[in-house]
């Protein structure tokens, strides 16, 4: 016979039983030591062993004095930088220069033409001269502006390094769960790695037990 008119002439075959195990052990899925980034002094531990804590929340703060400063003084640099690479002002003045050292040089050719020997050569090539070379100034100015805007793009970065050095001061929860340990108190010295707390996820547990 098929298989499904066998299921039906024999119910219960297939049915799954339940399993009971007498004895199982709860255990943590997750427990974490949450360890300092950079060397410093530890400033405030703001939880207790038995806290909860959610996720990003903050555990422990590390002195950060010296790169809120250094974070300051990339925060200045980083204005500086907006202004020179918004001042176009260069690039304005050498074009309107290399306008009007044309606008010379044309018309000493054209009254050249009109009036012969009312302009010499030597003056023509004076001219020539000025209208070339205020035309490299204004290449000069728009390399410097250009220049401005690559250094506005490193100073971005150094602001964004300082403030990273300003949160990894942060001693934060990696996951939600319970601090079942502090290891540092507040005036401790601490290294890069250190464990600062363990923090237990219980929000998921396993189960351990033994089946006959």
């Amino acid at each position: 016979l098929p298989l499904f008119v066998l299921a039906s002439l024999l119910p219960g075959v297939m049915r799954a039983q339940p399993i009971e195990v007498e004895e199982v052990l709860l255990a943590p899925i997750q427990e974490v030591e949450v360890p300092a980034q950079e060397a410093g002094l530890l400033q405030r531990v703001l939880v207790a062993e038995g806290a909860l804590v959610k996720q990003g929340d903050l555990l422990a703060q590390i002195d950060d004095t010296d790169a809120g400063l250094l974070k300051n003084r990339a925060e200045i640099e980083l204005d500086n930088a907006r202004r020179n690479a918004g001042n176009d002002v260069k690039v304005r003045v050498a074009t309107k220069s290399a306008e009007v050292a044309q606008a010379e040089l044309q018309r000493g050719l054209e009254s050249q033409i009109r009036y012969p020997k009312s302009v010499s050569e030597t003056e023509i090539d004076r001219l020539r001269l000025t209208a070339e070379h205020a035309k490299l100034q204004v290449e000069q100015a728009k390399y410097e502006l250009e220049t401005a805007q690559l250094a506005l793009r490193v100073q971005e970065n150094q602001l964004q390094q300082a403030a990273r050095q300003v949160e990894r001061r942060k001693i934060l929860a990696p996951v939600s769960g319970r601090v079942v340990q502090v290891f540092r108190q507040p005036g401790e010295w601490v290294e890069p790695g250190q464990a600062i707390a363990r923090v237990l996820r219980i929000d998921r547990l396993k189960a351990v037990g033994a089946l006959d």
